[in-house]
């Protein structure tokens, strides 16, 4: 019971939406899985640890749904994701050139896409499940995009490296450190 009433403490705020005190006060005099809070503790597990998780909010990746080369141009080994999704690609060029992941976004795609040219953003690229252990592999951003929650890849790439269908398959991106991926 003490674990929950920290947990309950620690999603605790000033916003309208947020818990009530009465709910925190019930947590505190021990509260535990009694069915009164059920409901309420599956949501605040499920919105603030669950969905937080799933979708790498507290790490340098993304999920996002895999999109097919329509014009041919990816290598094996590239992938394109939107604006939307590339913090991790803006924070290296905020690093490179001073400034902050806002003023980088405001370069626009087509000066960024220019620097991705000249200068390799690796990022270690899976699918799940795996389908065998060349079913993971270190690639390289290409270029940026305007079509949110979209990564596109090579056609070969999907279908051999990933065993995918363009039917609705995604794949994670992990933006690690750069030795770290060399080391891959």
């Amino acid at each position: 019971t003490q674990l929950i009433y920290k947990f309950v403490k620690s999603v605790q705020s000033d916003s309208p939406h947020a818990i009530t005190n009465s709910f925190l006060e019930k947590a505190k005099l021990g509260l535990g899985s009694h069915a009164d809070g059920a409901n309420m503790l599956n949501k605040l597990y499920k919105t603030q640890i669950m969905d937080r998780a799933l979708t790498l909010s507290d790490g340098a990746g993304t999920y996002l749904d895999i999109a097919p080369d329509y014009t041919g141009t990816h290598a094996e080994n590239e992938v394109s994701i939107s604006i939307d999704d590339a913090d991790a690609v803006l924070q290296r060029y905020a690093d490179t050139f001073g400034g902050t992941i806002a003023e980088a976004r405001e370069m626009g795609i087509r000066r960024l896409n220019q620097w991705l040219s000249e200068v390799p953003v690796g990022v270690l690229v899976s699918r799940s499940p795996i389908p065998y252990v060349g079913g993971i592999f270190v690639g390289r951003i290409k270029s940026l995009h305007d079509r949110g929650g979209q990564a596109i890849l090579n056609a070969d790439t999907v279908t051999k490296r990933f065993e995918g269908d363009n039917d609705g398959d995604a794949v994670q991106l992990e933006f690690l450190d750069p030795a770290l991926l060399d080391s891959i």
